[in-house]
């Protein structure tokens, strides 16, 4: 079994914090970084807390909702922020407690009108801090970084290429997956290292990316 390590936050273990591996080494969309603070409150039925040793977080999305806006599109995530918290009480300060909350977690980000579908998207946690202010009271300070995926085209293949005048028809196949080819929509780099110009027949939905690639001949 693999241990899982947290980051020492304000002398808090917090788990959950992504790690540099973890993290997107490119963008198939958009990367958006952003931040917010707010007030964890305990609850009157669970004990009252003292000090905290460690922290678990976990982001779950729950719904997804697009509004079409008169220059671009919304996109709203709603979920959940599951917090479990290793305290010692307050009332008995040598006894370890256990805390688990449940607390919503909403953001939204904009993509361009004309994606119509969003591959998917994950929520990294980049940072994360944490101080008692009281008994029932905890601040938290959240930095996160959401990975936003469009459609992408996961096949390439040309049905036609004449070197003299230059001409490519390619089909594609669009799939919800983590694999990325980049097409341009004016060039193609072939392996030959010659451009041509390109004619799509691609579902509208397809995302295309301004960027070379190899293809192969049929």
């Amino acid at each position: 079994m693999v241990e899982v390590l947290g980051v020492i936050r304000n002398f808090i273990e917090v788990v959950g914090i992504a790690q540099e591996e973890e993290l997107p080494e490119k963008s198939f969309g958009q990367l958006i970084k952003y931040s917010e603070a707010e007030h964890i409150i305990i609850p009157r039925d669970k004990s009252g807390i003292k000090d905290i040793y460690q922290i678990v977080l976990k982001i779950e999305i729950k719904s997804k909702r697009t509004i079409s806006t008169v220059d671009t599109k919304t996109v709203i995530l709603d979920g959940i922020k599951n917090v479990k918290i290793m305290c010692t009480q307050h009332e008995n300060p040598d006894k370890v407690t256990m805390i688990n909350l449940q607390l919503p977690y909403n953001t939204f980000f904009e993509i361009p009108r004309q994606i119509e579908n969003i591959d998917n998207t994950d929520i990294h946690i980049l940072d994360a801090y944490f101080e008692v202010l009281d008994k029932r009271r905890i601040y938290g300070h959240f930095v996160y970084l959401v990975d936003v995926r469009y459609l992408t085209i996961d096949r390439v293949s040309t049905k036609k290429y004449d070197s003299k005048v230059g001409f490519v028809s390619v089909d594609l196949e669009v799939k919800n997956s983590e694999t990325q080819i980049a097409l341009s929509h004016e060039d193609l780099m072939l392996d030959e290292e010659k451009f041509c110009n390109i004619t799509l027949e691609s579902p509208k939905n397809a995302v295309l990316y301004n960027q070379d690639i190899d293809c192969e001949y049929l």
